[in-house]
């Protein structure tokens, strides 16, 4: 009987090892429209590594840049996620959610952006989080 526990127990983890490995793919290509996104934004970086995850239900291209930013792109292109140590380029941060900081955060700089289904979040410099609507209208800040 323990022989059969333990047999079933080193199957079901080859099983679960096997289809957490399956979620992330190779290095790929990336669909022009995030690289173009990419040379726009950040033209004075490089591409280091590129990831296909399937987070979900949904397929997310991961992009990091030579000083460590991170990116995530849906699979049409349009980005999810911006994460970076240093500053994150004006042009890439949405018109309302860039005056909202300018404003009222003079001081503050935006480190982190991350489209979610019906609100986007920011993080600032000093770790503020701001969460606004999929206009870019203030909701709260954490």
């Amino acid at each position: 009987m323990k022989r059969l526990t333990g047999t079933i127990l080193i199957l079901l983890f080859t099983v679960f090892t096997g289809f957490s490995q399956n979620n992330t793919l190779e290095t790929i290509k990336l669909p022009e429209k995030i690289t173009q996104y990419v040379n726009l934004h950040f033209p004075d970086h490089t591409i280091v590594e590129t990831e296909r995850e399937i987070e979900g239900f949904q397929r997310i291209f991961e992009v990091e840049l030579n000083d460590g930013t991170e990116l995530d792109f849906s699979k049409t292109g349009e980005p999810l996620k911006i994460e970076t140590e240093n500053t994150i380029p004006i042009s890439a941060i949405p018109a309302p959610i860039l005056a909202y900081v300018n404003a009222n955060f003079p001081q503050q700089s935006i480190q982190e952006w991350e489209l979610k289904k019906k609100k986007q979040k920011v993080e600032l410099t000093n770790n503020t989080e701001l969460t606004f609507d999929l206009d870019g209208n203030f909701l709260k800040q954490d």
